[in-house]
């Protein structure tokens, strides 16, 4: 075992995934392997600088007993250049474990890894709503405390009662290739622990479905980037009851939030089918949720609410009820910038909370309303589209089927049974992403780049960019696993310009290209 030099990492607005871990020399490491609660407790306590526990099976757990004497079952505390490698393997939380402690638990450490990891909470166990005047639930399945020069590669968390993943006063953190799936609260949260800020956050090539209010928010942290990620689902079902007239009605709001802080980029993410199921409605709002909610309540009264510099860029957001990006009321954004996003079936592109006037003039406790006309409270905007096409103008609604349909001759695989004429078949795929697989499994549809005897033809793939021949439409759910029951195999078949989708691998005589996935009747 030896130390290394760390160069520590500061700026990731230069860089992704591969930078952080370039420029940060992670030391070697001597392995202890656990294949029980047993040998992973001793594990533990025999734990290093330069150590590995390595997980050699799936381990389980319920209430106290994944709570050792108060504290998280996996824990690294004041340590560095430790690596915990999963394997592949889960650790799966029973009874009130979730309410006790943390799944997993690093504080005041530095060059952590975790890897190859699979969280499983209890899933019949929801948390309960948040109120004005009332503690609201802040357990955590994965907490990062106090910490410098995290990475989390390849680590999933499914059915956290509250939040998934929080990161409180850490400087440098990366959640690579990794998948948060079904959050009672809020998937990825990155804030203060304090009055230390969390810096250089790094989300990418990850994946938030179905958690119940945002996926991702950075509140009062800096140098934040989010990636070449896929985001769908998020913000179902309104959890903070202080919206409304009375202040009592659940809130919406948008799968990505950035009420505060500095520089943070969001770029080159997928996000899709936003919709509340409860959220506070208006004539013209039904179940409104937005890909991205930017700015505070109050940035007009304090100087701590304001986001200081927020770029929105190359991301494609489809099928919400209302704008893509939305500006809240008596908010600051201090060089804000829309460059190069598409958004297909939204309401518009971007909309501040009062149109007529970017920032709003009236209400209490305003003490500086020159920031309203300020040019760097506007947002820049370029190179942005804005369409509503009729397969995609659907109010975030979305059941993650697969269906069949037929028109003028040709076989479409739609999201919408109402989208062509004639109905062949339907396949249930999943918002759940496969676990241990990259990419999850989305089966993505696409659009030909180039019509035939203009008519415009889709096809389906497992390549967000569409394999280099199209033009990505949305995505109409994630494989079910192979081994699933009822699941049967979808191939991608084609006959002339005509894909379609078939359960047999001859595609009756057709050119077979590829499996796609399974499904269930």
């Amino acid at each position: 075992m030896h130390s290394s030099k760390t160069l520590k990492y500061r700026r990731p607005l230069m860089g992704l995934s591969a930078m952080f871990l370039s420029v940060i020399a992670w030391p070697a490491a001597a392995a202890c392997n656990a294949s029980d609660l047993p040998s992973l407790s001793a594990c533990l306590a025999a734990i290093g600088n330069n150590d590995e526990i390595s997980l050699q099976a799936d381990l389980s757990c319920d209430g106290a007993q994944c709570c050792p004497e108060g504290v998280a079952l996996l824990h690294v505390y004041g340590k560095s250049g430790v690596t915990i490698e999963g394997n592949g393997h889960s650790l799966a939380r029973g009874g009130d474990a979730w309410a006790q402690c943390p799944a997993l638990h690093i504080w005041n450490s530095s060059l952590i890894q975790v890897r190859n990891l699979i969280v499983q909470e209890n899933a019949s166990v929801t948390s309960p709503p948040c109120y004005q005047g009332a503690p609201c639930p802040s357990n955590i399945a994965l907490l990062v405390q106090d910490s410098a020069n995290i990475a989390m590669d390849r680590v999933e968390v499914y059915d956290a009662p509250s939040f998934a993943v929080a990161t409180n006063g850490v400087d440098g953190f990366l959640f690579d290739r990794s998948k948060i799936h079904n959050a009672g609260l809020i998937g990825l949260f990155s804030g203060p622990n304090g009055n230390v800020a969390s810096t250089g956050i790094i989300v990418d090539r990850s994946i938030f479905t179905a958690n119940a209010t945002n996926a991702v928010v950075f509140y009062d942290s800096a140098d934040n980037r989010l990636s070449n990620s896929l985001l769908l689902g998020n913000h179902r079902h309104g959890m903070y009851y202080w919206c409304g007239p009375a202040g009592n009605q659940p809130c919406n709001g948008g799968q990505v939030y950035v009420p505060r802080g500095g520089a943070t980029i969001v770029d080159n993410n997928v996000v899709g089918d936003g919709r509340c199921d409860n959220c506070a409605t208006s004539p013209t709002l039904h179940h409104p949720v937005w890909a991205i909610e930017a700015g505070g309540y109050s940035g007009l009264s304090d100087a701590a609410q304001v986001v200081n510099g927020l770029e929105i860029k190359n991301n494609y957001f489809y099928n919400h009820a209302t704008a893509a990006v939305f500006r809240n009321e008596h908010s600051i954004l201090n060089a804000f910038y829309l460059t190069g996003n598409i958004a297909a079936g939204a309401g518009s592109l971007y909309m501040p909370y009062n149109p007529n006037d970017r920032c709003t003039l009236s209400g209490p406790g305003i003490v500086d309303k020159d920031k309203c006309a300020a040019d760097a409270n506007q947002p820049h905007e370029s190179g942005n589209h804005s369409s509503s096409p009729y397969q995609l103008d659907r109010g975030g609604v979305a059941d993650w089927k697969l269906y069949q349909l037929v028109a003028n001759g040709f076989r479409y695989e739609a999201r919408y049974a109402t989208e062509q004429p004639q109905f062949l078949a339907a396949h249930q795929l999943a918002l759940r992403p496969l676990s241990g697989v990259d990419g999850g499994g989305a089966i993505y549809r696409c659009w030909l780049s180039t019509p035939v005897n203009g008519v415009y033809h889709d096809y389906l793939s497992n390549d967000r960019n569409c394999e280099g021949g199209g033009s990505l439409d949305s995505i109409v759910g994630f494989s079910v696993g192979a081994g699933s029951p009822g699941a049967y195999p979808i191939y991608r078949c084609r006959n002339g310009y005509d894909h379609y989708v078939s359960t047999q691998s001859s595609c009756g005589g057709d050119t077979q290209e590829g499996l796609l996935g399974y499904a269930r009747p």
